[in-house]
């Protein structure tokens, strides 16, 4: 049990160092964009050596039953994490299409035939295709949620986004989006009324390509190697990634939500888009502020080929 408790001594010991790096950021005695080349130190510099140091003891029965031990529980939590992982990223299942003209109480009310709802019976979630946002609300008290109003011709319904502020929404007045909404019926003090729970918002008409490139770069960057095509296919020109890069200077590319970027550049050219992002990051030129990607400012020019994701993308590494 000695080398559990020493472990758990090093894990509590990085977890301060974690959290004097974020205070450090807060007050403004680094950016957020020193963060890489403290991490660099961090993973292979300061862990290797934290590790190599808490394993310098005594070789002993009890010493060697508690390293498998330790290591039992690891591999148990891991597997824990990777299973709950892949539960809560799990598609999201839409189950019809439908106008929000449709939406009325007693539609709705007849939806609750289908209660009660669990995990083997969710709630029906509903596709609005091309609505506009129509406006946008503070929701909660403390205003860190969003109400919406889209309207689709003459019909106008008010959905709840939970988790983002009006300031942190990507999507302005007018934009046209689809989204993903369950439904419900609440009283009001006109009596019930139709409720609706945003799940999930795009802009309209974007498709699957941005998520599968995504998902096709995201592997690149975990270490997969791509055919050939693949791989060139998201390898910007320098005309995209300037493109990015002044669309980054206008404030309005958001880092949780890089979808209406998509639209922008191309669904098509979302691992380019995707490359250019990481580039300016790596290069220093911009930064994550809150909610949005924001340009830093430089002392001079930087060779944009230099980036290391473009470097391994044009050179075919993994």
């Amino acid at each position: 049990m000695e080398i559990s408790l020493l472990l758990m001594q090093q894990i509590a010991q990085l977890f301060l160092i974690l959290i004097m790096g974020y205070a450090v950021v807060k007050v403004g005695l680094l950016k957020a964009s020193d963060s890489r080349v403290l991490s660099a130190v961090m993973v292979y510099l300061v862990t290797p050596c934290v590790i190599i140091n808490a394993f310098q003891i005594d070789d002993t029965p009890e010493i060697r039953k508690g390293l498998l031990y330790s290591m039992a529980i690891a591999a148990a939590i891991h597997v824990v994490l990777l299973v709950l992982s892949a539960l809560l990223s799990r598609p999201l299942k839409l189950d019809a299409v439908a106008d929000i003209a449709e939406l009325t109480v007693p539609t709705v009310q007849e939806l609750s035939r289908l209660a009660p709802f669990g995990s083997g019976n969710p709630v029906p979630v509903f596709l609005l295709q091309n609505a506009a946002v129509d406006g946008i609300w503070p929701l909660g008290s403390e205003g860190r949620h969003c109400r919406i109003r889209l309207r689709q011709g003459g019909a106008a319904c008010f959905v709840s986004l939970f988790g983002t502020a009006p300031d942190d929404l990507p999507y302005r007045m007018g934009t046209a989006v689809d989204a993903a909404v369950e439904v419900s019926i609440f009283q009001g003090r006109g009596g019930p009324m139709v409720s609706c729970h945003c799940c999930a918002m795009r802009p309209a008409g974007l498709g699957n390509a941005p998520a599968e490139q995504a998902a096709r770069f995201d592997a690149f960057l975990s270490g997969t190697a791509l055919p050939d095509d693949e791989r060139l296919a998201c390898l910007p020109t320098r005309a995209d990634t300037a493109a990015v890069y002044r669309m980054v200077r206008t404030g309005n590319v958001f880092a949780d939500d890089l979808q209406p970027l998509f639209a922008t550049a191309g669904p098509e050219n979302t691992g380019k888009t995707l490359a250019s992002l990481t580039a300016l990051e790596q290069l220093g030129l911009i930064e994550r502020r809150g909610s949005r990607y924001q340009p830093v400012e430089v002392t001079g020019k930087k060779d944009l080929s230099s980036a290391p994701v473009l470097r391994r993308l044009a050179e075919g590494e993994g």
